[in-house]
């Protein structure tokens, strides 16, 4: 190439003040992977677009009116940028797919062609009940010049589910840039650190986490830290003081130094969502700094934890098992078994996840889509 080929990302806020947006991680990952390297960066100009609202604002007459205007301010910036392509992040939900379907049309009328980047959504593992939501994730899906997924096993549910060509789907494992991640782990042996890091929300599972303290409250090892924002703040905050007290500390939105010390600090992610996950960024950050995984086999959290040997999954809506689970956890601290476990966790993300070839996969995927 001899100029860089323009590329448009739709990703929510990029502010980590902000958001708490998987999504928004995976972009600033690839854009770090991109912009590091020499060879990509001369060839790759990325702008992104912003799509989704802030967390801390709710859904009401300015953002309807916003999500209104989106597919108006997507063409406009299309026309006068003329990108070569355009990469659009979407989760496959009752919102998202629609508005996203008009913004594959609209690239795909100016003869832009389009990269659709799949993270998870209600419909991924599902086909909606509504016929005309089928219709529109089918026609998302059949617009797109190709997909990206983040799992064999997802690029197998799309292709089974809508009837996609397998060869149309491509895998692009979400990656952590390993450089960053804190690597030392707590070294005192009279608590259990937990960690809940993400959206607040009964997606993920926020209702089964309380009642699971409530439930087991009385365990003095255990100590919790949340950050995130969304609609169970207020429940899910009040909920945790009364169960655990001076136990509990709730953080809000973690900035980049708040999750990195977060991190550092907590032995356990506690990760129990019902549905809508994809591959968790929250989930490899963790692991890649040590933090053994509590979590639920929802999505392709499974492909990542092993049952027993770098984390534990547990079943879905069971606050008994979490419970249980917590209790189980301290006496491994204690024992030597958890350390073992957190190494493992390290590994694996280093040889599997590491962003050091992300960039690579992106270009080559890109490549594809524009020749």
């Amino acid at each position: 190439m001899n100029r860089r080929s323009v590329v448009i990302i739709t990703t929510p806020s990029l502010d980590v003040r902000q958001n708490v947006s998987g999504i928004a991680t995976v972009v600033r990952v690839l854009m770090q992977a991109i912009g590091s390297d020499e060879q990509l960066r001369s060839k790759w100009s990325i702008r992104t677009h912003p799509v989704g609202k802030i967390d801390a604002k709710r859904r009401g007459i300015v953002w309807l009116t916003m999500q209104l205007t989106v597919p108006i301010r997507f063409a406009l910036e299309l026309v006068k940028v003329r990108p070569s392509m355009v990469h659009i992040n979407t989760p496959l939900n009752p919102l998202s797919v629609p508005r996203d379907v008009l913004l594959v049309i609209i690239a795909r009328a100016l003869g832009v062609r389009v990269l659709l980047h799949v993270h998870g959504g209600a419909f991924l593992f599902r086909k909606p009940i509504s016929k005309l939501m089928i219709y529109t994730a089918q026609t998302l899906l059949r617009l797109s010049s190709c997909m990206a997924v983040l799992t064999e096993k997802e690029r197998a549910s799309i292709c089974g589910l809508y009837g996609v060509d397998s060869g149309k789907v491509h895998v692009l494992t979400n990656a952590v840039d390993i450089a960053t991640v804190p690597r030392s782990r707590p070294d005192d042996n009279l608590r259990i650190n937990l960690v809940s890091m993400g959206r607040l929300c009964d997606e993920k599972g926020l209702r089964v986490l309380c009642a699971a303290f409530e439930h087991s409250g009385q365990i003095e090892t255990a100590e919790l830290k949340m950050f995130g924002a969304g609609p169970l703040e207020t429940e899910a905050t009040n909920r945790l003081t009364e169960a655990l007290g001076a136990r509990f500390y709730f953080g809000g939105v973690a900035d980049a130094e708040q999750r990195s010390a977060a991190f550092e600090w907590a032995d356990i992610l506690l990760l129990p969502s019902i549905r809508g996950e994809g591959l968790p960024m929250v989930l490899l950050e963790a692991m890649a700094a040590g933090v053994v995984p509590i979590a639920t086999d929802d999505g392709s959290v499974g492909e990542v934890v092993s049952d027993g040997q770098n984390g534990f999954l547990i079943p879905k809506n069971d606050h008994v098992a979490l419970s249980i689970m917590v209790s189980k956890v301290y006496n491994m601290k204690l024992s030597g078994e958890l350390s073992l476990m957190s190494g493992l966790c390290q590994k694996l993300i280093a040889s599997r996840y590491s962003s050091e070839s992300y960039g690579k996969k992106v270009d080559k995927l890109y490549e594809s889509i524009i020749k």
